[in-house]
C-alpha cells in the first residue's frame, strides 16, 4: 500500500474473503448433514433405544488364532508390539479389544505371550496390564506381569525389535498401531528370520503384502467392535456400512437413469457449478 501512495496509481484490490455467504456451500452442507444424520441415527438407536445391532465375526481374527497355534506347535512365544497403543478413539479402543482377545487366546491354550513396550510408556503399560490381567482371569489362568510385559529402552526401538527376532526367535510377531521410524525394515527382517507376522491399524497399507496377515482400515474397528460388544463401536461400524450402501444405491440409480437417456450427471454438475 505504501508503494502505491509514494509512486501513485490505484491501491491494490482487497484480499478475497475466505468465506463468502451464499448458496455456494448449500450442496456440500446438505451432503454433510445427511451423512451425519445417518451416523447419529444409528448411534441413537444403539444407545438410547437399545437396538440390537449385530456384526459378523471378522475373518481377519482367524489370523490371530493361527499365529497363536503356531506358537504352541513350535514351543516359542507370541510377540506383541504394543508401543504407542492407547485406548483413545475408535481405533485405539478396538486395538485394546484385539490385544485382550490375544491374551485370552494365549491363556486358553497355554501359549507364552510377551508384550513389548518402550520403557517410557508407563501409562500405556499400566492400562495394558489391567487389560491382559482381565483376559487371563476370564480364562482361569494366572497373569504374571514379569513374564508377559517387557519394557525396552526407547532409543532405536526398531533395532532392538529386529535383534530380538534373531536372538530369541519368537514364533509370531503382532503389531496394531501407527507406523514408526524404521517400520519399513520390519517385513524383510521378519521374513528372513522365518517369523509369522500379523499387523493391523494405521501402519501403512502399502506394506501389507509383505506381511503374512494384515488387519487394516475398517477391519480393525470391525474386529474390535465384534470382540468388545460395545454399542457405540458397533453403531459406528453399522453406520459406516449404511453410508456405503446409500452411496452405492445412489451410483446404481444414476447409472440406470443415464442408460435410459437422461443426462443426470451433467445436470448435477451444472447445478453444483452454478451454486459456486
Amino acid at each position: 500500500m505504501l508503494q502505491y501512495l509514494t509512486q501513485g496509481g490505484p491501491p491494490p484490490p482487497p484480499p478475497a474473503p475466505v468465506f463468502t455467504p451464499g448458496l455456494n456451500y448449500v450442496p456440500a452442507l446438505l451432503v454433510t448433514v445427511g451423512l451425519w444424520a445417518i451416523v447419529l441415527a444409528v448411534i441413537y438407536y444403539a444407545q438410547i433405544k437399545k437396538a440390537d445391532f449385530a456384526i459378523r465375526r471378522v475373518e481377519a481374527l482367524d489370523a490371530i488364532e493361527v499365529a497363536v497355534g503356531r506358537a504352541v506347535e513350535t514351543g516359542r512365544y507370541v510377540m506383541v508390539n504394543a508401543s504407542g497403543v492407547r485406548p483413545v478413539g475408535d481405533v485405539g479402543i478396538s486395538v485394546f479389544s484385539i490385544i485382550h482377545y490375544i491374551g485370552r487366546t494365549c491363556a486358553k491354550v497355554n501359549a507364552k505371550l510377551q508384550v513389548f513396550l518402550q520403557a517410557n510408556e508407563i501409562e500405556g503399560g499400566i492400562l495394558l496390564e489391567d487389560n491382559l490381567r482381565q483376559a487371563y482371569t476370564l480364562e482361569g489362568a494366572q497373569f504374571n506381569r514379569n513374564d508377559v510385559m517387557r519394557y525396552e529402552p526407547p532409543g532405536a526401538y526398531e533395532n532392538q525389535l529386529i535383534s530380538i527376532f534373531y536372538t530369541e526367535q519368537p514364533a509370531t510377531y503382532m503389531y496394531f498401531g501407527k507406523a514408526f521410524p524404521g517400520f519399513q525394515r520390519l517385513p524383510e527382517e521378519l521374513n528372513r528370520a522365518g517369523i509369522m507376522s500379523v499387523i493391523g491399524g494405521n501402519v501403512g497399507w502399502h506394506l501389507s503384502p509383505f506381511y503374512d496377515y494384515a488387519i487394516l482400515g475398517e477391519e480393525v474397528i470391525a474386529a474390535g467392535s465384534y470382540l468388545s460388544g460395545d454399542p457405540s463401536l458397533i453403531a459406528t461400524v453399522v453406520s459406516s456400512d449404511a453410508i456405503q450402501y446409500v452411496l452405492m444405491i445412489f451410483v446404481v440409480v444414476v447409472a440406470v437413469v443415464e442408460l435410459l437417456g437422461f443426462d443426470v450427471i451433467s445436470s448435477l454438475t451444472d447445478f453444483w457449478t452454478a451454486q459456486r
